[in-house]
């Protein structure tokens, strides 16, 4: 495997895997056609006024969201994803909080991926692929078990909270991003900075934008929608929301690499 990561870190070493938001518009007229349709259909959902997720509003407003968009080239490989993960989490360890609290990382993957399996299943498998091949080791203090209320997902150093959106959402519109598997990402410390549950303020911030996604969704709320830490609230859960023909596993896919 050695022999490989090095031969994936020689290809990546001079491409581009993230792009600013100006650089995104700079380049668009030589991007796929796939490429093309997923920026498109995500920046007429952030223009929306009725958007409720006002951090994403203010990111896109301020054009500091990164991006990669996943291409797929092997079965099961998803080295744009490991590779602007990395990048995206070196820049969160070396920047300083105040400066990357509007700068989520967002991804978007090729229709290639899900041909034969749903979107979230690919999210899934995406997640584990880039575990996989983590350099850092899992930290003592976080659970290895997604059944665990102290679970979260950690990649290079960084404790990470991952929204994945997908077309298939239909009652629960703000996870629907557009006809492609996306991934909001944020470092999970970016909440407890902007809407820490454990103050006054924090809560009720995160109860506006909350009323926002009910309103938005038509009075749909998602029930696993929680604080982290809480006995009742299951990280992956939130990961992957659950809606009438939108199911979910009954255990989580993701697999500690220390146990398969």
């Amino acid at each position: 495997m050695m022999t490989k990561m090095l031969s994936e870190f020689l290809f990546y070493k001079d491409r581009q895997v993230i792009f600013s938001h100006a650089e995104v518009i700079e380049s668009l007229h030589n991007f796929s056609e796939w490429k093309r349709k997923a920026w498109r259909q995500f920046s007429i959902k952030l223009h929306d006024s009725e958007f409720p997720c006002i951090f994403s509003k203010s990111a896109w407003k301020a054009k500091s969201i990164k991006f990669v968009f996943c291409e797929k080239r092997k079965d099961s490989e998803y080295l744009d994803f490991l590779h602007g993960l990395v990048s995206y989490s070196d820049y969160i360890n070396d920047t300083p909080l105040s400066k990357r609290l509007l700068s989520p990382l967002v991804v978007f993957f090729s229709p290639e991926y899900y041909i034969n399996k749903n979107q979230h299943e690919t999210g899934w498998e995406a997640l584990n692929w880039a575990h996989a091949r983590d350099s850092k080791p899992w930290p003592e203090n976080i659970s290895v078990s997604p059944e665990d209320a102290e679970w979260t997902f950690y990649f290079n150093g960084i404790q990470f909270f991952i929204n994945m959106s997908t077309q298939n959402h239909r009652i629960l519109r703000n996870r629907n991003l557009g006809a492609h598997l996306t991934f909001v990402i944020n470092a999970r410390e970016n909440f407890d900075a902007v809407a820490n549950g454990n103050t006054k303020a924090g809560r009720q911030l995160r109860e506006h934008i909350r009323e926002r996604v009910r309103e938005y969704n038509g009075g749909v709320f998602p029930s696993e929608l929680g604080f982290y830490g809480d006995d009742a609230n299951l990280e992956w859960k939130q990961y992957q929301l659950e809606e009438s023909g939108t199911e979910r596993p009954q255990q989580c896919p993701f697999r500690h690499r220390k146990t398969t």
